[in-house]
């Protein structure tokens, strides 16, 4: 067995190395203190890749094979894995990398894991297979971590975000306050629902504290009590108590849990007994060992995304919880010294220019960082939010905002709600940045309908009601106001260009028709270079090009969920001889993971007085072998008729049938007109003009559900298919204002 040994290792720091029967693998290295970092990449030609598929519903009610997974529904893996042991002790399970397209075709698996040794000796490293499976590896190496480092001197205070929250009189001046605000009422109600539930999610916790803290109820301390009492016993803190399961002592669940014990320790410090605080700190300092081990390991999932929510969330939200609660929990520094770099390594890989990445989702990517904000500014005088690019958020998230003040429009997903990051809004708000209050109180304000509307899981939907009891804790209080008393947002008209990541917005002068579209890397250019992990580059369906339309803040062209099987069908795109853009057809489940940008880009845009233009190159989005020379999209927006002009120019090395796919739902009512017409919503017409024949078709797009917000849309496509072009093919697309009474078309 060869081992490869990366400068400034070499041959003489492994001592040893072991194979045994049962496919483990023994290694015994002498290593200096630091992170390490082990690769393989093995040989799946005699695995049984039939484990790594399923079944699922699609949208229509009938059965579909998807695949390949990383994970069965229990959370267990499919892949390959180890279970990973460092002198003895287990740090979590080593589950090779969702496989790239290119590997599947190959019939090849790959992954990375890390692991920290804190004091330089003799470690014995061991890899005990998960289940029974037959992957020799092809090569293997070990080497300095070349992402993350321990970083020993990080010049903290003893200062806290945090430290106030004990003291009785920071809990009278909160009781005044909402003695006179509609908030108080609210935060009541919501601390009477959260208490009559029989398990209590921890990520609530924050409710039934400070609701305890300013209205005294034994029966409340009793469930608190339970709560933290029930987090104490469990062996890991996480989505599952499964060893090898997904989610063991990390992500998101056990980053809440981990928050959860910090702040009842702060909280409620003169209210519990002294047996159950030992009790927390114990585990407070066993379960954040947990976690960062878990999270090194788990390098290849969340563990190492900086971007994608898993990572950016759980480490964001367990460094802040960490940093305020340091001086209870033993060797905090020693965990600092990898956390703090490593969130700070996320903030620099972010989008320059405050686009929202992923899904766009304010609670997603804005609260978890504003708790690590304010943890890191007491502790270290160093605020993020003017060092890193969060500024540009704010001027990003009131240009997306609807007429109705209250969702946002995604360059990715159609519409978003104003959901989360009011804490966020609030700590801008204190720097002097404009709307950051009338945007905090809209988040906080957001209706219930509007949320359940959205159809996120427990505890998502009481973001609104838990984002009361985090402002009521941080920073200067801003109350949620009624529609009737908001301020007015300025906003500007026109068309906004996110260079970095490859959005255009634009807003019509008039008010009522809207658009958004993308091209390049998913998450930007930056990012794509700066996180280049598996988890960080996955594309949610391959569509270069893609856009959205809306009208009266109603989605006309949409986004459909990609469900558990990545098509390019499920985009506003085109399709070549029924094939879509790269990797595009492969079924892949859920996300498509490292995926490669191929160049195809905006070059151009010009944001003139009567008309703006957007100019993109398509070509490198398809394959080799779908015959594509060049291909240019260009838009045409209107600033005064309420106009969207799409207009491709293809040139083919062979004749092919090409179809257009323009993406909607039932919702904005599509309908056939005329000979290749399809009007929306009674209003708005959708045309074509080609240089060839188009025959027009409306039908289901084939989501295989697996979110609650889907299974309330059933999406559908308007499809052009040209089955007989020639080589050079020149297709225009017009969205118009459209009245059906007075129209040729009638």
């Amino acid at each position: 067995m060869q081992i490869n040994l990366i400068d400034p290792l070499n041959e003489n720091d492994l001592c040893e190395s072991r194979s045994f029967p049962d496919g483990s693998v023994e290694l015994k290295l002498k290593l200096n203190r630091g992170i390490y970092q082990f690769s393989v990449v093995a040989d799946g030609s005699e695995f049984d890749w039939q484990r790594l598929y399923r079944c699922e519903k699609r949208s229509d009610g009938k059965k579909i094979r998807t695949g390949p997974w990383d994970f069965d529904d229990r959370g267990l893996p499919c892949l390959p894995g180890y279970r990973v042991e460092v002198d003895g002790r287990f740090l979590g399970t080593w589950v090779f990398q969702r496989i790239h397209p290119k590997d599947l075709q190959r019939k090849r698996f790959r992954g990375r894991m890390a692991f920290a040794v804190c004091q330089g000796d003799t470690v014995t490293l061991r890899l005990k297979p998960v289940f029974d499976f037959d992957v020799p590896w092809m090569s293997a190496r070990l080497e300095t971590d070349p992402e993350d480092a321990l970083e020993d001197d990080l010049g903290l205070s003893d200062k806290t975000a945090w430290a106030h929250w004990c003291q009785e009189k920071f809990w009278q001046s909160r009781r005044k306050i909402l003695e006179k605000s509609p908030a108080g009422k609210s935060l009541q109600n919501h601390l009477q629902r959260v208490s009559k539930k029989k398990n209590v999610h921890c990520r609530e916790g924050i409710v039934l504290f400070c609701g305890y803290r300013l209205w005294p109820d034994n029966t409340v301390l009793q469930q608190i009590t339970e709560l933290l009492e029930k987090c104490c016993r469990l062996p890991a803190l996480g989505r599952t108590q499964e060893e090898n399961g997904y989610g063991y002592g990390g992500d998101m669940d056990a980053m809440y849990a981990l928050n959860a014990l910090v702040q009842a320790h702060i909280m409620l410090r003169p209210m519990l007994a002294n047996d159950l605080k030992e009790d927390m700190e114990r585990t407070l300092t066993k379960q954040f060992r947990r976690f960062i081990d878990t999270a090194l390991v788990d390098r290849d999932y969340w563990g190492g995304s900086l971007i994608q929510d898993h990572g950016w969330i759980s480490i964001s939200g367990a460094t802040a919880a960490l940093l305020n609660g340091r001086h209870f929990i033993t060797d905090s520094d020693q965990m600092l010294s990898y956390l703090v770099p490593r969130t700070l390594r996320a903030y620099d890989a972010m989008p320059r220019d405050g686009v929202l990445r992923s899904k766009g989702d304010l609670w997603r990517y804005l609260d978890r960082p504003t708790d690590f904000r304010n943890a890191w500014l007491a502790a270290s005088g160093t605020d993020i939010f003017q060092n890193y690019p969060f500024a540009q958020i704010m001027d990003f998230v009131p240009e997306t905002l609807l007429e109705d003040g209250l969702h946002r429009i995604s360059p990715i997903k159609d519409i978003k709600p104003l959901l989360g990051g009011s804490t966020f809004f609030i700590a801008m708000n204190e720097l002097g940045f404009p709307h950051a209050a009338e945007l905090a109180r809209r988040t906080l304000f957001l209706p219930q309908e509007t949320i359940d509307h959205e159809g996120l899981p427990e505890p998502a939907r009481e973001l609104n009601r838990l984002a009361l009891a985090e402002n009521l804790c941080n920073g200067v209080m801003v109350l949620p106001s009624p529609i009737e008393s908001r301020k007015q947002i300025k906003q500007s008209r026109g068309m906004f260009f996110f260079a970095d990541s490859g959005a255009v917005l634009f807003r019509h002068p008039r008010g009522r028709l809207d658009m958004s579209l993308k091209c390049g890397p998913y998450n930007g250019r930056h990012t794509y270079r700066k996180a280049a992990g598996p988890c960080d580059r996955i594309s949610l369906a391959p569509g270069s090009g893609h856009f959205n339309v809306f009208f009266d803040g109603k989605p006309l062209l949409v986004t459909p969920e990609t469900g558990w099987q990545n098509r390019s069908d499920l985009r506003t795109c085109l399709l070549i001889d029924g094939k879509g853009q790269r990797f595009g057809d492969l079924g892949y489940a859920n996300c498509l993971p490292a995926w490669e940008h191929s160049g195809e880009d905006i070059i151009k845009t010009v944001n003139g007085t009567d008309t703006c233009r957007v100019v993109l190159d398509l070509a490198p989005a398809y394959a080799s072998s779908s015959g594509v020379i060049a291909y240019r999209r260009e838009f045409f927006l209107s600033q005064n008729e309420e106009v969207v002009m799409c207009c491709d120019r293809l040139r083919l090395a062979r004749k092919a049938s090409l179809c257009w796919l323009f993406q909607t739902d039932e919702s904005a009512m599509p309908e056939p007109v005329g000979e290749n017409g399809v009007l929306f919503d009674n209003r708005m017409l959708l045309s074509a003009v080609a240089s060839m024949e188009l025959n027009r078709e409306l039908r289901p797009s084939p989501v295989v559900q697996y979110s609650r917000r889907d299974s309330g849309r059933n999406y559908l496509h308007i499809a052009y298919n040209a089955p007989k072009t020639g080589l050079n093919v020149h297709a225009k697309f017009t969205i118009k204002r459209y009245d059906r009474y007075h129209s040729e078309l009638k």
